[in-house]
């Protein structure tokens, strides 16, 4: 038997994270098919399967819940996993997808981030999958990613059909450099000072020496 063990995945409880051995399906995305019992409950919508490298993510209908339903659905993941040939994935439109969520996120969800002085964009979809980069005010805040993660992956989801997962990176802010290093004589600049002596403004002589008998 093929080992299994499910992860939950943070503000979506109707879905778990089913970590399996590298290499034990070839797909990435969303699942269309699958053999045995674990294809019907896909066929009847009782459970959605989205493939990753070393994961599948296992969203449950409606009215289904972990407690009730999770030991059947263990054991039909397993039945299913020993025929790795018979899962088939559905056609996900990776375009249209990043047109959608660049819609959303010029929408309401997106300006709750701009509002607090923050920036998101689209780095990127493949295979229904999102990348977004936060940046701006958001950057370093340790509330982003569960901003940004919660808000505007649940507005993704309910818009745009197709979205498999959403990642959030954030982008780092440059590095701040005071103005004074950048000019003449500013601080980090080299100072007029040798051996603890100071030359006096008007002065020629060498620091430590008085001036030349006339």
């Amino acid at each position: 038997m093929i080992p299994t063990h499910p992860e939950a995945v943070p503000g979506e409880p109707q879905t778990l994270s089913w970590v399996i051995p590298d290499g034990a399906l070839s797909l990435d995305g969303p699942v269309q098919g699958a053999p045995g019992r674990f294809g019907e409950l896909l066929a009847d919508g009782s459970v959605t399967a989205i493939a990753r490298p070393g994961r599948l993510l296992l969203t449950l209908a409606a009215g289904r819940s972990w407690r009730a339903d999770g030991a059947a659905i263990r054991t039909a993941l397993h039945a299913a996993l020993e025929d790795p040939a018979g899962w088939t994935s559905a056609p996900v439109d990776d375009a249209a997808i990043e047109q959608a969520v660049a819609a959303v996120i010029a929408g309401p969800a997106g300006e709750m981030i701009a509002r607090h002085g923050g920036q998101v964009r689209v780095a990127g979809v493949q295979a229904g999958r999102v990348d977004l980069e936060v940046g701006g005010a958001c950057a370093g805040c340790p509330a982003a990613g569960l901003s940004v993660g919660t808000t505007l992956a649940a507005a993704l989801r309910a818009a745009v059909p197709g979205i498999t997962e959403v990642v959030v990176t954030e982008v780092a802010r440059p590095r701040f450099v005071s103005l004074g290093r950048l000019l003449p004589g500013g601080a980090g600049a080299p100072s007029a000072e040798t051996d603890g002596s100071r030359a006096q403004p008007g002065s020629s002589s060498p620091p430590g020496r008085g001036p030349s008998p006339r």
